[in-house]
């Protein structure tokens, strides 16, 4: 995806600007499968800054349209994101309903950095909005699947959200 050349080289402003002039183009003469990526990209980029309100419209885009025109991997994605951003913005009840739709998805397409992602989401949501000790399952298995992937980010990510869930 090109927004992670944005991503990679810190360059989040300027990759926002060029997102925003692809999705300005004419939708009818870019595939489907190429608007959903520009959407997803529009989002991580936006998240990214906190822009959650930008975030959240881009990956709700993704599920506008009816969704089985859409491939698989970008429903699974858009609301992994969505979830995402309902955690850190508070509304864990919205963001275990979207991140526990994702994960069927997920597991059909084996996108094992996609399940690492939404089950330490999901795992954080359900000990915050439940106070559910069962929470610390999930983080094991997210951490699990960062292991397995060797994602050094992933698994110091996921070991803090699992020490958090300790205290």
């Amino acid at each position: 995806s090109v927004w992670r050349l944005w991503h990679e080289q810190g360059q989040i402003s300027e990759g926002r600007e060029w997102i925003a002039k692809i999705q300005h183009l004419q939708p009818s003469t870019i595939p489907l499968a190429i608007r959903d990526k520009v959407r997803l990209g529009a989002g991580v980029l936006a998240f990214i800054q906190d822009d959650y309100a930008a975030a959240n419209q881009a990956f709700g885009e993704v599920l506008v349209e009816p969704r089985a025109e859409h491939q698989p991997k970008a429903i699974a994605h858009a609301l992994t994101n969505i979830g995402m951003v309902a955690y850190w913005q508070g509304r864990y009840s919205e963001a275990i309903q979207a991140l526990e739709e994702s994960l069927p998805l997920l597991k059909m397409l084996d996108d094992r950095y996609g399940m690492a992602s939404s089950l330490r989401h999901l795992g954080m949501s359900q000990l915050v909005q439940h106070g559910s000790r069962s929470a610390l399952a999930l983080l094991a298995e997210s951490l699990s699947f960062y292991q397995e992937l060797g994602s050094k980010s992933g698994i110091g990510t996921a070991m803090g959200f699992y020490g958090r869930a300790l205290l």
